[in-house]
């Protein structure tokens, strides 16, 4: 059972840390909630929302699942995995000849272009991880930057992640683990809580006019 947890202890233990430095600057991130609460709805271009109709659970296997009968499928090629994926807390790294479909394409001005892509890759011990990932190119195609909007799969417990893209370049990315399992000191599962433990974090990202995602501190 130790090695089937690990991979979930890891996803609790990456947003425990990062809740501490949190705290250390509680004052500054109370700031950026309140901005966060004054933009309005309609500033957003792209969101979770638009994404969940992408999303299904397998009643069979508990694992999330892409719903593509309507999405066009492409294939990595090593030109698209060159650059490193930001906010890539599992270190997903997409193979060539993978299939990813592009959900939304969006324009920062007449040289930066962006694309919305999702794929699914099998991680430890057969678990599906579906990816929401926003890449930045120069007019030519050619890669400039990566982040990971979303990362979701059931192992176990939850984990997913709810993000905003706004008008004003600004991306908020808010990870979400939700753990229903009971645990002893030495890791191993030893039954359920009836109230599962939620733990999360919230990264905000400015573009910058090169395509840049720059992370806002």
């Amino acid at each position: 059972m130790k090695i089937k947890t690990c991979f979930f202890i890891v996803i609790l233990s990456i947003l425990s840390c990062n809740r501490e430095n949190k705290d250390k600057s509680r004052t500054k991130n109370e700031s950026f909630k309140n901005t966060n609460i004054k933009m309005k709805e309609n500033n957003i271009i792209y969101s979770s929302v638009d994404v969940n109709k992408f999303f299904k659970i397998n009643n069979e296997t508990n694992q999330v699942e892409l719903i593509k009968n309507s999405l066009v499928p492409e294939k990595f090629i090593a030109k698209n995995i060159e650059v490193n994926i930001k906010e890539n807390d599992f270190e997903v790294k997409p193979e060539i000849d993978i299939n990813y479909y592009k959900i939304k394409s969006l324009k920062l001005n007449d040289k930066i272009i962006f694309d919305i892509i999702m794929y699914e890759i099998i991680g430890d011990n057969n678990t599906n991880i579906i990816n929401i990932q926003l890449n930045s190119y120069d007019f030519f195609r050619n890669p400039i930057d990566k982040i990971l909007l979303d990362c979701r799969l059931t192992f176990e417990s939850e984990y997913h992640r709810e993000f905003k893209l706004f008008k004003n370049n600004t991306i908020v990315i808010k990870k979400i683990a939700k753990d229903w399992l009971l645990y002893n000191e030495s890791g191993d599962i030893i039954g359920e809580s009836d109230k599962p433990k939620i733990t999360s974090q919230e990264v905000k990202y400015i573009v910058d006019e090169k395509g840049k995602f720059i992370k806002s501190e």
